[in-house]
């Protein structure tokens, strides 16, 4: 087994399930910000954002702007019942590597059903306080809130 390296932290941002919490509170997430918030300092180590890939809705400039931040970019190719079954444990796969690989991990999501893989690894949950499940809350042992400089208000309709 890998010594955990101690100087890096492991970011995980479950895009999709933080998309409609933030549009609830007419917000948008700066991923950017969110980044730095969550590695801290010294900053360093991956960053993966899974993003769903929906018919008729152009995400290829929103997964382009991931990458140009520096995630690297997982993609789920439809919004399907058995789809998100299968992505819900892809990324608790993902969260159970990186747990094995560096000392601090942290998790942006609101998927109540990532709640015993939060528990089982340690990882740092990030979420928006007003709209987290309460599983996810209750097996983290660490939260950061996305607030503040991390939401920014949505451009009203024209």
């Amino acid at each position: 087994p890998r010594t955990p390296d101690p100087s890096r932290t492991a970011v995980l941002v479950d895009a999709q399930s933080l998309y409609y919490p933030a549009r609830r509170l007419r917000a948008r997430i700066d991923f950017r910000a969110l980044l730095r918030e969550a590695r801290g300092t010294p900053g360093t180590g991956p960053a993966t954002a899974y993003v769903a890939e929906i018919a008729g809705i152009q995400s290829g400039e929103f997964m382009r702007a991931l990458k140009d931040i520096g995630y690297q970019v997982k993609v789920k190719p439809s919004a399907r019942q058995e789809a998100e079954t299968i992505w819900t444990e892809d990324l608790g796969a993902d969260l159970r590597e990186a747990a094995k690989r560096y000392n601090r991990v942290v998790v942006a999501t609101h998927n109540p059903r990532l709640a015993p893989v939060v528990a089982e690894t340690g990882a740092v949950l990030m979420m928006i306080p007003e709209e987290a499940p309460e599983a996810l809350c209750t097996a983290a042992k660490e939260t950061l809130e996305i607030e503040g400089d991390l939401l920014k208000a949505m451009e009203p309709s024209a």
